[in-house]
C-alpha cells in the first residue's frame, strides 16, 4: 500500500502500479466496506481508477491529489457514487481539509523553499475560485492541530493559522 484512509463507511487505499517495476507511491484508489473486511468478505472494488498519491475522506467525500490523464497532479474530490470535480488547486506532498478549505503543500529542503496553496473545498475548476498562497517559506509540512494549521517555515519558527484567518486569506485572494 502507498496511501490508507478510513471514513465511517469504507477504507481507501491506494497500491503500486500492477505494470509498474518501481514502486511509485501512487497508484489507483481501491475502496472497501469495513463490515464486509472485517467480516472476512473482502467486498472491495476500485474507486478512482488515475494515479493517486494521497487521500483524505471529509463528510462524505474523498479528496485526493492525482493525476488524471494529460494532466499534472491536482486536487479533485469524489463523492460516493464515483462523480468527480477537480478542484483549482495543484498537488502537492500534503493533503489537509480544514473547516470549509482543501490546503496541499510542499515543503523544501532547499532554495526554493515550499510553498503552502488553499482553496474552497467546494470550489470546482473553472467557476472563479482559485488557489491562493498561505505561505512561501515552509520547512516542514503543516498539519492539523490546535489552532488550525500548524506548520515550521524556514527559519524554523512554529507558525499557526486558525481556520477563520485561512478562510479570511483565502477569501481576499478570490477574484
Amino acid at each position: 500500500m502507498s496511501s490508507v484512509a478510513v471514513d465511517d463507511q469504507y477504507v481507501y487505499w491506494t497500491t503500486y502500479p500492477v505494470a509498474s517495476t518501481v514502486q511509485v507511491g501512487k497508484g489507483p484508489v481501491t475502496r472497501g466496506d469495513k463490515a464486509s473486511l472485517l467480516s472476512g468478505n473482502g467486498n472491495r472494488s476500485q474507486f478512482v481508477a488515475d494515479w493517486v498519491s494521497a487521500l483524505r475522506p471529509v463528510d462524505g467525500e474523498l479528496y485526493v491529489v492525482y493525476a488524471p490523464p494529460g494532466r499534472d497532479w491536482w486536487v479533485g474530490r469524489v463523492d460516493q457514487n464515483g462523480a468527480r470535480a477537480i478542484l483549482p488547486l495543484p498537488g502537492g506532498s500534503t493533503l489537509l481539509v480544514l473547516d470549509r478549505w482543501v490546503v496541499t503543500a510542499t515543503p523544501g529542503s532547499t532554495f526554493p523553499r515550499g510553498k503552502i496553496l488553499a482553496a474552497p473545498a467546494r470550489a470546482m475548476a473553472g467557476d472563479g475560485a482559485v488557489a491562493v498562497e498561505i505561505a512561501d517559506d515552509v520547512k516542514v509540512a503543516p498539519v492539523i492541530g490546535s489552532p488550525g494549521l500548524v506548520f515550521i517555515d524556514s527559519g524554523g519558527h512554529l507558525r499557526a493559522m486558525s481556520a477563520p484567518d485561512l478562510g479570511t486569506a483565502v477569501a481576499a485572494g478570490q477574484p
